[in-house]
């Protein structure tokens, strides 16, 4: 998520800002976790983790579908692939529903 989030060289640092502001984590969880720092983590914090991770897949998966729209069109080739993107989305709202 760090490496989607970051804009550029030098910008590591403030994705790893706006994530955990946008998760309600600290930078400094964050940062110890993406160097194997961490010893341990709480179970708050796993969950924080999980839930911005599944967040991230939706997203992806809503970008994924629109881009596959844009270059659809009448093309049935592009079947499989949305079965495909279907399938990944429905693990997705399986697992977060195991989350809550």
């Amino acid at each position: 998520m760090v490496e989607r989030e970051t804009a550029g060289n030098g910008d590591v640092e403030n994705a790893v800002r706006r994530l955990a502001r946008k998760h309600g984590l600290s930078f400094w969880q964050i940062m110890h976790l993406r160097a194997g720092r961490a010893k341990a983590i709480s179970v708050d914090a796993f969950f924080a983790i999980r839930t911005a991770y599944l967040d991230y897949c939706e997203q992806q998966i809503s970008d994924l579908r629109r881009e596959i729209a844009e270059v659809r069109g009448n093309d049935d080739r592009f079947e499989d692939l949305v079965g495909e993107v279907e399938a990944i989305a429905e693990k997705v709202r399986q697992a977060k529903s195991k989350g809550r």
